[in-house]
């Protein structure tokens, strides 16, 4: 099955070629945890389960690697408002997003380490960046000099710097930097926040070299795919993919795959604004494969999502519609539609979903299926053919990370089984 992605990189639409022989190695960035995780989090996240899924379902090996940022400008400062120490503070909200996703049916990643447990390795790639005079010391930081390094094809920044800049708590922005671009490879520390030892006194790493980091451990560079959000474009992507070549020569990444915004009132949603749903009152008012629906349904990956609470009961409504259509299919039956069918229309999502993560075209397709195959003479399987289906609907459901096998729980009636 042909994936064709839009790469962020290179700003066109390919075709995505898996390697042969191994599996599709895959680096996502994760959460910071200091605050409750919110709508946007379930949109970025998946994104990327379903872009595993799809693989998976088009018969891939996957090995997917999420990190978890727990040290950081915002859990200091969150935890000291809360009295608490910063590691608590981020212990407790990263258990807190992983049940979230576990809720929704987004499959864990193989590793998905914690950047304090790699501070050690941070210090030996900046000592190696300085001693070949990438690197450079001002008061208590060290800065990577950024056109220093032979930075091949990277991420346009005088546009990104005005589209899709956002604060950089790693310090990019800091005045003791001699280039606007150069960035914080290490730093002080803040009051009541993490401190490690270092060549250059008592601080914390920056923000960039943590993940690239993480991926070297258990990737490599260049992985195949990598992604987050828009807001990571510039300057945390930007600056990943710097360090790969100022290390390796070269790019991070393959291709990059970035998710629009969800907003409210035309704003990115974001914990340090306020101004967002949080992902638990949501699954209070969805269930988690209506949210998924919305969330799939409501705008293409790449645009921004207004977060409407009506149109989000209509896509819940709407997912109920088609799951009476299409679970029954999966029982015994003496009806008139052929297992075959089932299998048409599966193959029929996986290919709106390989054309650019259609999402919302797959279900859409999905819908327009169901209800052919409700009209369809009597209602029901085909007698006998009623193993044929289920295997069709088990694909479904691990393509879509819907279960159209059995019933699901209502909105706001607990927790469900992860199912598929």
């Amino acid at each position: 099955m042909v994936l064709r992605l839009f790469d962020t990189l290179k700003e066109r639409t390919q075709a995505f070629s898996p390697p042969p022989d191994a599996p599709v190695r895959i680096y996502v960035c994760g959460p910071t945890v200091y605050a409750p995780s919110h709508v946007g989090h379930a949109r970025n996240y998946l994104l990327f389960d379903g872009l595993r899924r799809f693989l998976e379902s088009s018969g891939h090996r996957v090995r997917l690697v999420e990190n978890i940022t727990d040290f950081e400008e915002k859990i200091s400062r969150r935890a000291r408002e809360l009295g608490l120490p910063w590691r608590v503070l981020a212990r407790r909200e990263e258990r807190d997003f992983l049940h979230l996703m576990d809720r929704i049916r987004v499959r864990p990643s193989e590793h998905q380490p914690r950047s304090s447990d790699f501070v050690p390795e941070m210090v030996r790639l900046i000592r190696w960046l300085e001693r070949r005079q990438m690197a450079y010391r001002r008061g208590g930081s060290v800065y990577l000099r950024a056109r220093a390094v032979d930075g091949g094809e990277n991420f346009p920044a005088a546009e990104l710097l005005s589209d899709h800049s956002v604060p950089d708590a790693a310090g990019s922005d800091l005045p003791e930097a001699d280039d606007p671009l150069d960035f914080a490879l290490w730093k002080p520390p803040e009051p009541g926040g993490p401190v490690w030892s270092s060549p250059w006194g008592r601080g914390v790493p920056g923000w960039h070299i943590e993940c690239f980091v993480m991926a070297q451990r258990y990737l490599r560079t260049p992985v195949d795919l990598h992604g987050g959000g828009l807001d990571l474009i510039f300057p945390h992507h930007y600056a990943e993919n710097l360090l790969s070549y100022a290390v390796t020569g070269r790019v991070f990444s393959r291709r990059f795959v970035h998710g629009g915004f969800v907003t409210m009132g035309e704003v990115k949603m974001s914990k340090s604004l306020g101004n967002l749903v949080p992902l638990s009152q949501a699954l209070e008012e969805l269930s988690p494969e209506g949210l998924r629906w919305y969330l799939w349904t409501a705008a293409p990956y790449r645009e921004k999502l207004e977060y409407d609470p009506r149109r989000a009961q209509q896509a819940q409504r709407r997912f109920e519609e088609v799951r009476q259509r299409i679970t029954p299919l999966g029982r015994a039956g003496d009806g008139d539609v052929p297992a075959r069918s089932l299998e048409r229309l599966l193959g029929k999502v996986r290919a709106r979903i390989g054309s650019e993560l259609d999402f919302g075209g797959a279900l859409e397709g999905l819908t327009e299926g169901a209800e052919e195959l409700a009209g369809t003479g009597r209602p029901g399987i085909r007698r006998g053919e009623a193993p044929r289906a289920r295997r069709a609907l088990l694909g479904l459901s691990e393509l879509t990370g819907i279960p159209w096998l059995g019933p699901t729980r209502a909105a706001g009636k607990g927790r469900a089984s992860r199912g598929s």
